[in-house]
């Protein structure tokens, strides 16, 4: 009986164009560094929503086999640091030269050029940091097999020392990302500004140009003057490593974690790293690409909103020879779409009829993404506490207006553009994603109560529903549901 393809994630505000540099699970690359069969993939796009599948049994094995790998030893996961160390220097190098207002000066030749640069780099960036997501993220393996390493231990008492709380700690990414550079730089501009207050708006538009796309996400805009404003005048102090780093010697050696533990907690927090320096870069990418389609929309009149459906080669087909597929077509893969990729630059594209047939015969969905008349919904513990308060479903930047302070902000998954609405809420619910997931990271940073990985949590609640999000037991249950 031929397989199929099981729904196991979804995204708003995306296009194919942006993500096409993420999709590293399918890839040779991914292939070499396992030393196993690749995981094929498929993406559903309709408008600016994908519905990404896969191969329930084949993204299990995965994870299984990325766990045990990582319990063995560290030398695969010093090998992407230290990769993805070099990738990301690079990247932030070029990024930062770039003169953002004068792209459209740039001959094809350049642009095309520094594109294909940036989608390699970025590529491989994805594939080093998307370990973490297989073996995690849907069937939470890798949480599983952390909270059971603790929870059995005879060291650990759960009367003093609660399992959450411990599994944060261990948890936390111990280096800095491109946009704690980006802080330290900032905390120097907040000196500057105290000194020179004339010279105010140039130092602000100086920084921007240089780091405005550290939170840009796929779709953009990034920071602003006006968010680089508050955010010069909030910032007090930078993340300390070494003091994470202290932390958890400390507690591993106070639960005298064996090797084993100590691998997993060492590839577990080197993942949630991963994961967010390849976002960061990636959203400086997104920020280019988003650069040269406005320069080829006005070179063809196809709208961007329908260039973003052209292909990573496509575009680079376009920058070298000048073709590019016509907005009749653009427009059908905008209505309905399925990319099938191998890599960042080699896809088969199926739109209309084609897309629809193989929908109906290749894929299902999960019975565990319906429930809407459940009245609490389980999940995994990414930062321990409890609060009450009122139900936000936010997907997408777009929605954002709506978050109010103290909120409970409840998302498919959380992503860099919807940053302004997290730092306004009391907890984070998420359906998909586990403890090294981008809500997780944001969670333990800010210390806010964060449940992930409930599978429905957005098809449970509605906007305006009073819940209470118990962060310790990993239920958010409806304390009154909205008239």
């Amino acid at each position: 009986m031929k397989k199929k393809f099981l729904k196991i994630h979804e995204e708003y505000s995306v296009a194919p164009l942006t993500q096409l540099m993420n999709f590293g699970y399918p890839s040779e690359e991914m292939k070499k560094i396992l030393k196993r069969p690749k995981a094929t993939m498929i993406c559903h796009y309709q408008g600016s929503h994908v519905s990404i599948y896969f191969i329930e049994e084949e993204w299990v094995q995965s994870g299984k086999h990325i766990i045990d790998m990582m319990s063995h030893d560290r030398k695969t996961v010093d090998y992407l640091l230290k990769r993805s160390d070099v990738l990301t220097r690079k990247a932030l190098d070029a990024l930062q030269s770039i003169s953002w207002e004068k792209i459209n000066e740039l001959s094809d030749k350049k642009l095309y050029q520094m594109l294909k640069t940036f989608v390699e780099q970025a590529f491989l960036l994805s594939v080093y940091s998307q370990l973490g997501a297989m073996a995690d993220h849907w069937h939470g393996l890798f949480s599983e097999r952390m909270e059971n390493e603790v929870l059995n231990h005879t060291r650990f008492n759960p009367e003093k020392q609660f399992l959450q709380k411990v599994i944060s700690e261990l948890n936390l990414p111990d280096k800095p990302y491109p946009s704690d550079f980006a802080k330290e730089e900032m905390i120097k501009l907040k000196k500057q500004i105290q000194k020179t207050p004339q010279k105010t708006k140039r130092l602000l538009e100086s920084f921007l140009e240089r780091w405005f796309w550290v939170s840009y996400g796929q779709m953009g805009p990034g920071q602003t003057y006006t968010s680089l404003e508050k955010d010069v005048r909030k910032i007090i102090s930078l993340t300390d490593f070494v003091d994470i780093k202290k932390r958890q010697a400390r507690l591993e050696k106070t639960l005298e974690l064996n090797t084993v533990q100590r691998n997993l907690f060492y590839a577990s927090r080197s993942f949630a790293f991963l994961k967010g320096a390849r976002a960061e870069i990636c959203g400086g990418v997104c920020a280019f690409i988003h650069k040269v389609i406005e320069k080829a929309s006005l070179e063809t009149g196809i709208k961007k909103e329908h260039l973003l459906y052209v292909s990573l080669s496509e575009l680079l087909q376009y920058l070298r020879a000048g073709a590019i597929p016509s907005e009749t077509v653009l427009i059908e893969r905008f209505l309905s779409s399925v990319w099938i990729p191998e890599n960042a630059l080699q896809v088969k594209i199926l739109s209309g009829s084609a897309a629809k047939g193989f929908l109906e015969t290749s894929t299902s969905i999960s019975d565990e993404t319906r429930g809407k008349e459940l009245a609490e919904v389980k999940g995994n513990v990414a930062y321990a506490g409890k609060v009450k308060g009122q139900v936000r479903i936010i997907n997408e930047p777009g929605q954002i207006g709506k978050m109010r302070k103290g909120d409970i902000l409840v998302a498919i998954q959380t992503t860099p553009e919807l940053l302004p609405a997290m730092k306004k809420a009391s907890a984070f619910v998420t359906d998909i994603g586990g403890i090294i997931s981008h809500a997780a990271v944001v969670a333990r940073e800010f210390k806010i109560p964060c449940i992930v990985g409930t599978r429905m949590a957005t098809k449970v609640f509605h906007d305006g529903d009073l819940v209470e999000v118990d962060a310790q037991a990993g239920i958010v249950r409806i304390v009154e549901r909205k008239k």
